[in-house]
């Protein structure tokens, strides 16, 4: 049977695992639409006299905002973009755009607009923050939110090239310059550019948000060049870094799934060097409640027989058929377990299963 291996075709593909982009869809295009369509009615119906400036206050604005914040809050992002806009857009608020609520709905309208899918008017808004410079309050938190949809919409060569004529990269704050290097890295990783990518991915440091990504993306793209050993220490770099009080590197919400895609990056690594029991180690710690769990037993399963532990290898497949009977694995499993029983001389359940495959 033709062993398991990562070819560079296979390790892309695992990489881009880590923050594979979005498509534009017709609903995003309609809610982009919509948005452009609000501004113009709010300017029409003050053209008009329908709507006067001097109508809005600073209270109002506040009030109008906390209601905005409350849905925002409560992942009710329709009903939310619909009160913000108002905020941000109404000439009746727009003597109050200096004030802090102003801002503020920018940056929630922007936020909501993104989970929406409506990147393109969500871009809109943070670039709107990010031209004030970065004394700005929502400088920082508006970087951060720009380079998520930039990641969202795919085109990274257009947002790097507008995110540097907003502000010049020698003087970004230090947390900005880290989200543009990365940003910059996987436009490079994206064009099969290894070595730029990986110099600029280096480039990202411990406090960034950003670091365990880099890190495992520097570790996919040596062991596309088949330097293992490099690869395995990026991926440990993530995966082993023990939780202690002094400060090692940031975690979000992102870490605890790139954590789990590096723990099977290991396994992928031990396994291509022919070391099946550390690989069934690597394997072992994907925690069993991540969506990788599948993943992980049959890799460990096809490790375990091409080390010749056959017993191990049928208990990762017992494992796999019990706990996960609809997996993608199901039907390639069953093959695997064929080759097991033919590997031990088990040649009629062997071809029972052949037949069944």
């Amino acid at each position: 049977m033709r062993a398991l291996r990562w070819t560079a075709l296979g390790w892309i593909a695992l990489g881009s695992l880590l923050a594979a982009p979005l498509t534009a869809s017709a609903q995003e295009t309609a809610t982009d639409e919509a948005g452009t369509a609000l501004t113009r009615y709010y300017d029409a119906m003050a053209e008009r006299r329908l709507l006067a400036r001097e109508t809005g206050s600073a209270s109002q604005l506040r009030d109008l905002v906390r209601a905005g914040e409350r849905l925002y809050l409560d992942d009710r992002f329709e009903e939310a973009q619909r009160i913000l806009y108002e905020a941000v857009e109404s000439p009746r608020f727009r003597d109050f755009d200096s004030l802090d609520e102003y801002r503020e709905a920018e940056f929630m309208l922007a936020g909501a607009l993104q989970r929406l899918g409506a990147l393109r008017s969500a871009w809109r808004y943070l670039e709107r923050i990010l031209e004030r410079g970065a004394e700005d309050p929502y400088f920082g938190p508006a970087y951060r939110r720009a380079v998520d949809v930039a990641l969202e919409e795919a085109n990274l060569a257009q947002a790097i090239e507008r995110l540097q004529g907003v502000a010049p990269q020698e003087i970004l704050p230090p947390d900005a310059a880290n989200e543009l290097l990365y940003l910059q890295g996987r436009e490079r990783y994206d064009a099969h550019d290894w070595e730029g990518s990986a110099r600029l991915f280096e480039q990202v440091g411990r406090r960034s948000r950003f670091y365990a990504n880099a890190r495992y993306l520097q570790g996919v793209i040596a062991a596309q060049a088949g330097r293992l050993d490099d690869a395995e220490d990026q991926f440990c770099a993530i995966a082993t870094t023990e939780d202690t009080d002094s400060y090692t590197f940031f975690v979000d919400r992102r870490y605890f799934e790139i954590r789990d895609l590096t723990w099977l990056a290991l396994g992928r690594v031990a396994h291509e060097a022919r070391r099946p029991e550390d690989a069934f180690y690597y394997y072992f710690q994907v925690p069993q409640d991540s969506d990788r769990v599948a993943a992980a037993l049959f890799e460990a399963a096809w490790a375990m027989y091409e080390g010749d532990d056959h017993d191990t290898a049928v208990d990762q497949l017992d494992q796999l058929e019990t706990r996960f009977p609809d997996s993608p694995y199901v039907h390639e499993a069953s093959l695997l377990r064929g080759y097991v029983h033919l590997a031990r001389c088990d040649f009629e359940d062997a071809d029972q299963l052949f037949r069944a495959f």
